[in-house]
């Protein structure tokens, strides 16, 4: 699947799982236990897709196409279930009846008395919305699949239930599933224990050890903002319980003391996405939940600070800027954590001993502000998508000297441009093939008045002839998001959509397009071998709707502010900004 494709993917999921999904009565975190692994819900939104239509977000012939997607994927299972499905959802409204389906799912160990436990995988289809087409073609799947000879009919709580059996299963976790169905509820797990806390539930009983009643996950919930259409909750210590029950060697152990120490001891990673207001077409909600304090690379990058004006080396042509605060020069202290949390990183330690000097050359005299600019040239070219980050520097001269002591010693060669030295390399000269995101050609770094400028070499060129200039004219796109960003912050960005969005596309095209060139020209019976995996006919059309999608939004905004308990997240989707 190449890039074009993907894309066009992962919008169909973002509108599915953003809007199609309705409310149950079934809440995760009452069928979930405490020492949850995940939970998930979906719920209905059928006001957002009416909003995604109305916005141009969504038009006809796309439903069309994600209709035909969705067919082409079950039309990869089994012969005798495809004709049912084609039917019901190339019926009319079939994209009105999946926007009102709702779903859920938790995953959590069972601790055992002995061993690492077992892994539980729970979850809820609610078609009631969705209409009888649905229901019946559900019942009539399963109809089907009962015919299995390992399917099983057993009875849970009173009702009855079927049992697929799966290959491969252990007791550490189910590979079966566990199926019920009540009217349009459709209840799944990978196990009887599953099962049971979801029938409790729907019997109108929530346990005292459920996750709702416990304070991580009213804590967790207390840094969310905004209305939740989707939501995704990962706990990070019941997730190495999970990675223990299949790791006999304790090494998940060893990981997580190592996470802890490296990123910091975050405890739960939370997202929710709906629907905005006024200018905000959506927006998403995220919190990092750090209970017992900040550390790892995390705390160096928790200062909340003014973002003040932005550098007058801004590009009119930038389609995406970001800035964060990075206490660089707590940097050897926290590699030092790092490598003492595992005995297997030793190594590393020894080494950096050794380097220590140099290393603490190139970062004492940095500041830390760091901003980072994603450009874009026209005529499109390969190499017409840069970025460049630049760093405050407090020693300009000292990290001049340091960079020429050691740039030479890792391959940068040094020329000079408008009378500074540019160091640059080729990371990666003599690729095979080009890789999307990848193709970053030469990479450059030079020290230009206070500041570190790293980045590809017409990129950090550019910034060099804007640097000192007051008469850079900011994008309109970026105005627009600025007013969506509060003024304190740790880190913020914005990213102009549409621009962004037609050109990476674009600009594969013409990296695979050069690159089929050239493997014409100089192996001809390989081109011939693999012309087919490469040339999509359908390609134009995908593209023509990526781009009335990209028209239909504006820029995204997005910024993370340091409170006591972590990290709050948010991260807002703006309606197309008016050109003059």
């Amino acid at each position: 699947m190449n890039l074009l494709q993907t894309i066009g993917c992962s919008t169909l999921f973002g509108t599915l799982s953003t809007s199609i999904l309705a409310d149950s009565g079934l809440r995760v975190e009452d069928v979930a236990p405490p020492h949850a692994v995940a939970v998930m819900s979906l719920k209905s939104s059928s006001s957002l897709m009416e909003r995604a239509r109305t916005a141009g977000i969504v038009e006809d012939d796309d439903e069309t196409a994600w209709v035909e997607m969705i067919v082409d994927v079950i039309q990869d299972g089994p012969d005798e279930l495809s004709p049912l499905w084609e039917e019901v959802f190339k019926s009319e409204g079939a994209m009105d009846a999946l926007s009102s389906v709702g779903m859920g799912a938790a995953i959590w160990v069972d601790p055992a008395e002995s061993g690492p436990g077992a892994l539980t995988i729970a979850g809820w289809i609610d078609l009631a919305e969705a209409g009888e087409q649905f229901v019946e073609a559900w019942n009539a799947t399963w109809v089907n699949i009962r015919e299995f000879p390992n399917v099983s009919t057993r009875t849970v709580q009173g009702r009855s239930v079927d049992v697929l059996e799966g290959d491969g299963g252990s007791e550490r976790m189910s590979s079966g599933m566990w199926h019920a169905q009540e009217g349009a509820l459709v209840l799944m797990s990978n196990d009887q224990r599953g099962m049971e806390r979801l029938f409790d539930v729907l019997d109108g009983t929530v346990g005292d050890d459920a996750l709702a009643h416990a304070d991580a996950w009213q804590d967790v919930r207390d840094m969310l903002e905004g209305e939740s259409i989707a939501e995704c909750t990962i706990f990070i210590e019941p997730l190495f319980d999970a990675i223990a029950v299949f790791d006999d060697m304790g090494i998940g152990r060893m990981v997580q003391a190592s996470f802890d120490a490296a990123i910091g001891p975050m405890r739960a990673l939370s997202f929710q996405s709906g629907m905005g207001e006024g200018d905000v077409l959506a927006e998403m909600s995220g919190a990092i939940w750090m209970p017992d304090g900040k550390g790892g690379m995390l705390e160096l990058m928790a200062t909340m600070d003014d973002r003040g004006r932005l550098p007058d080396w801004i590009s009119p042509s930038a389609i995406a800027i970001s800035s964060m605060h990075v206490s660089f020069g707590s940097i050897p202290d926290w590699f030092r954590g790092v490598v003492a949390s595992n005995p297997f990183l030793m190594g590393f330690g020894q080494l950096f001993e050794q380097n220590e000097p140099t290393i603490r050359s190139m970062i004492d005299p940095l500041g830390e502000r760091m901003l980072m600019e994603s450009t874009v040239t026209r005529p499109l070219t390969v190499d017409s998508l840069a970025s460049v980050m630049r760093i405050d520097c407090t020693d300009p001269r000292s990290l001049s000297d340091a960079l020429a002591a050691s740039a030479p010693q890792v391959g940068l060669e040094p020329r000079e441009f408008q009378g500074h030295q540019i160091w640059s390399t080729d990371p990666l000269q003599g690729m095979a093939m080009p890789v999307p995101g990848l193709n970053m050609g030469r990479l450059s770094m030079a020290v230009v008045g206070n500041a570190l400028f790293l980045g590809q070499d017409g990129a950090v060129e550019a910034a060099i002839r804007a640097s000192g200039t007051t008469s850079a004219e900011m994008p309109k796109w970026l105005d627009q998001a600025d007013a969506y960003i509060p003024q304190t912050v740790c880190m913020w960005g914005a990213r102009d959509l549409e621009a962004f969005m037609t050109t990476l596309v674009d600009i594969q095209n013409l990296q695979m397009k050069a690159w089929e060139e050239e493997v014409k020209a100089e192996d001809p019976e390989l081109w011939e071998m693999i012309r087919g995996e490469l040339v999509d006919e359908d390609e134009a059309a995908i593209r023509e709707r990526l781009a009335r999608l990209a028209s239909a939004v504006g820029p995204l905004a997005w910024f993370v502010e340091s409170v006591d308990s972590g990290f709050k997240i948010k991260i807002r989707v703006l309606s197309p900004h008016q050109s003059d």
